[in-house]
């Protein structure tokens, strides 16, 4: 999912960049950096689960206009993260707090897990 959150924020905002793994040092600000922060599932039947992830993109704008900046980023998101790849998203929450923004939701999608195939194995026979 973390490539088709990229792609909304490149086809939105190409000049800047996008993080999806921690940086140290040096990173290129205006910015976003995209995370899952956590995931759950469960079994609905057979091997159908029920999958939820809660994703995390952060904005880091350069030093002009900052709060203006994060606010119409953050409004934006709201539209721009409706669906990713078809999928509706729910949970929207957002923060700005020391000149970054912060946005979150969830993605709740279902899956058919196919199931390995597996050789059957022999049948031994014991003698006591």
């Amino acid at each position: 999912m973390i490539k088709y959150i990229s792609k909304i924020l490149k086809d939105n905002y190409p000049l800047y960049n996008r993080y999806s793994e921690d940086v140290d040092q040096g990173f290129k600000q205006p910015c976003f950096f995209i995370r899952k922060i956590n995931g759950s599932g469960k079994r609905l039947m057979g091997r159908k689960f029920e999958l939820n992830s809660l994703y995390s993109v952060q904005f880091f704008p350069d030093e002009e206009n900052e709060k203006a900046k994060c606010i119409e980023i953050e409004n934006s998101f709201y539209s721009l993260f409706e669906t990713v790849n078809g999928i509706h998203s729910s949970n929207m929450d957002s923060v700005i707090l020391d000149n970054v923004l912060t946005f979150t939701f969830s993605l709740d999608y279902t899956v058919n897990i196919k199931q390995e195939d597996v050789e059957n194995m022999e049948i031994i026979n014991i003698k006591y």
